[in-house]
């Protein structure tokens, strides 16, 4: 079985882009309908993938270039009828990405105005979301290696730090904050590199920008926000990089053990316990009610150290000290800089390996790969991946 090209998430999170299909590897120019030409240039749609944070729609299209042969893209459009905000959102997405080059981020690759419509156009990178190799590998039935999850992790780290240290000349740094780490914008290209994309919903707090960036926009996935930004009455630290560290924790939790701290079981007891005395529980509930961003914020606000001994108990002591100072609730408790966890995880790494790259983890994806191709049909089907379920939810299908 080939891997298959998912284009969103069944439970209707960020559009999530797969291998292109064979079939459009040989599109002949002019097949597909055309949105937009820039000075020669033209972008022809391959399929819409969704929508972004801002209601914006999501292409996978062919950038046409009549001497650079046609390459894949992914193009945000915006059309006029929207309101300032948005269409002032990509604009300022693209301008902050512009001057941001790291090899574990998706470039953005300009932004244009046709009329009343707005677009971005943004790298594509070729390869798997984490979302997905988490489903594949709980297909199989056990987690991706330690190496791995340290290799991409120690990557996105690095990504984190190009980020929020991104300065303009010698003034100090802007104080981007990504602010929607998860595993569906963490994505491991063809050759092993893991690529941070989605900025969508960064926040800057610059003079000017704040209105456009603000730290209260939407929360992206809810799932991966942290304590202080789904309580951020209860912390009285003002959001900043440290909350995209706790993102990344709980990115690196799910990939060593398959278990989400905020659905672990001894977390699932504490909540129960606490509904049951508010009396909030005299009628039951369905799990969207159970899930929403209320239910997260009890969630964020109950679990402790333990929870996370709980969580990471088969996980090695060194790995296990670092998730634990990445999960902290209080931010002043947990690493300053990503580049203190980029450092610890590589440190880790190199205490199990003498050297894991993007050649590895290329090889170990395409092992993946191989062994659920071999797994029974039903075993691809059934259920949908999920480590938002407590212990016992272990689903199949990816994302």
């Amino acid at each position: 079985m080939n891997p298959t090209w998912r284009v969103m998430s069944p439970d209707g999170g960020h559009p999530m882009f797969g291998f292109i299909p064979s079939r459009h590897r040989r599109v002949p120019p002019g097949t597909g309908q055309l949105l937009f030409r820039e000075e020669g240039v033209e972008y022809e749609q391959i399929k819409c993938v969704g929508t972004g944070p801002y209601g914006e729609l999501i292409f996978l299209a062919w950038r046409h270039a009549a001497h650079h042969g046609s390459t894949p893209v992914v193009v945000k459009s915006l059309g006029g009828l929207q309101p300032w905000k948005p269409r002032r959102r990509l604009e300022a997405e693209a301008r902050l990405l512009s001057g941001l080059v790291h090899p574990g981020i998706a470039r953005v690759l300009g932004c244009h105005s046709r009329g009343t419509q707005h677009f971005t156009v943004s790298e594509f990178i070729e390869g798997h979301s984490l979302t997905k190799l988490l489903g594949y590998a709980a297909m199989r039935g056990r987690p991706l290696s330690e190496e791995f999850a340290l290799y991409v992790c120690a990557q996105v780290a690095g990504a984190l730090h190009a980020a929020h240290s991104m300065r303009g000349g010698d003034f100090p740094p802007w104080g981007l904050v990504h602010r929607n780490v998860c595993p569906d914008n963490i994505r491991v290209d063809r050759g092993g590199q893991p690529k941070l994309t989605h900025f969508d919903l960064a926040g800057c707090p610059l003079p000017g920008r704040e209105t456009l960036t603000g730290l209260t926009d939407p929360l992206g996935d809810p799932d991966y926000a942290a304590p202080e930004r789904l309580c951020p009455r209860l912390v009285r630290a003002r959001p900043d990089a440290r909350l995209d560290l706790f993102s990344l924790g709980l990115v690196l939790l799910e990939l060593l053990t398959h278990k989400h701290l905020y659905y672990v079981a001894t977390v699932d007891q504490r909540v129960a316990r606490l509904l049951l005395l508010l009396r909030l529980a005299v009628h039951p509930m369905s799990r969207e009610e159970a899930r929403s961003v209320d239910q997260l914020a009890i969630r964020a606000e109950l679990f402790r150290p333990s929870d996370v001994e709980y969580a990471a108990r088969d996980v090695s002591e060194p790995v296990k000290a670092v998730v634990h100072t990445l999960l902290r609730q209080e931010p002043g408790d947990r690493y300053v800089t990503a580049a203190e966890v980029q450092a610890e995880l590589l440190r880790c790494l190199k205490g199990r390996t003498l050297w894991y790259g993007a050649w590895r983890a290329a090889r170990e994806v395409r092992q993946l790969e191989r062994e659920v191709a071999h797994l029974p049909h039903e075993a691809q089907t059934v259920g949908s991946y999920s480590a938002r379920g407590g212990d016992s939810a272990r689903s199949t299908t990816t994302r």
